[in-house]
């Protein structure tokens, strides 16, 4: 997590170190610190197909099926995305 964190703070704008965080977060099961960091994600990187699978999973845990919808553009196919 603070090597994460550490390469985060470098490079704030690439998505796949705050994948890897999320990841970490969920590994040693600090659910609110990895959603935290889904959010985040999600909101700086709302095209980053991995920022929108956790986020939409988030959804779908919450049963919030129509952010869910518009997360993903109503397009459940990955070819379509």
């Amino acid at each position: 997590v603070e090597e994460l964190q550490q390469l985060m703070a470098s490079y704030p704008n690439v998505p796949v170190f705050w994948n890897f965080l999320y990841a970490a977060y969920t590994r040693i099961e600090k659910k609110g610190k990895a959603e935290e960091i889904v959010l985040e994600m999600y909101r700086k990187f709302p095209d980053y197909l991995y920022a929108r699978l956790a986020y939409g999973h988030i959804l779908l845990e919450n049963k919030e099926l129509e952010k869910f919808a518009e997360v993903f553009d109503n397009k459940f196919d990955l070819q379509l995305l």
